[in-house]
């Protein structure tokens, strides 16, 4: 049987780059009306020692531009 999100789960995952601001953990969480976020986690060093920081976004979307011939202009 094939693992199945549902609303409440969070599934984390570590970001392999090179960018020292990027996060080292990203992932996306389900909040209980079912819409999806993304997470990101970086790691942290504190009084008390190591701790996650983090941020919840909503999901980006690619915005894509239709392409609109002008005068005798083909996309081809």
């Amino acid at each position: 049987m094939a693992y199945e999100t549902k609303a409440g789960d969070v599934s984390i995952f570590k970001n392999n780059t090179e960018n020292p601001k990027a996060p080292q953990y990203t992932g996306t969480c389900i909040a209980p009306d079912g819409t999806t976020y993304r997470i990101s986690l970086w790691v942290k060093e504190g009084a008390k020692g190591k701790f996650f920081s983090g941020r919840m976004e909503e999901p980006m979307t690619k915005a894509v531009e239709p392409f609109i011939p002008q005068g005798d202009d083909l996309p081809f």
